[in-house]
């Protein structure tokens, strides 16, 4: 699962500059990473490789929101090519 927490449009053309990971959460920055990986990570209740839970992403929502860093928080599934269910995540 992959974290972007500087992540703004004009920023999307720009290259990564700074990684960590934690708990199987890869977050990528695009300046030097201000957040403790595992501060972040705290926050996130949707697991990698885990079923999609509507309660799981409204928690996690509610959890960022909490925290007061972020503008408006962005969640993104993207369907797994390998899956030949056709699920997300």
């Amino acid at each position: 699962m992959n974290i972007f927490p500087d992540y703004k449009y004009g920023n999307r053309s720009l290259p990564v500059t700074d990684t960590a990971s934690n708990e199987g959460y890869d977050i990528y920055s695009f300046e030097k990473l201000q957040f403790r990986p595992k501060a972040l990570t705290n926050a996130i209740f949707i697991t990698p490789e885990s079923i999609y839970s509507d309660a799981d992403r409204t928690l996690t929502y509610n959890r960022i929101n909490q925290l007061r860093i972020f503008r408006y928080p962005n969640i993104q599934y993207m369907e797994d090519p390998s899956d030949s269910t056709g699920t997300d995540l």
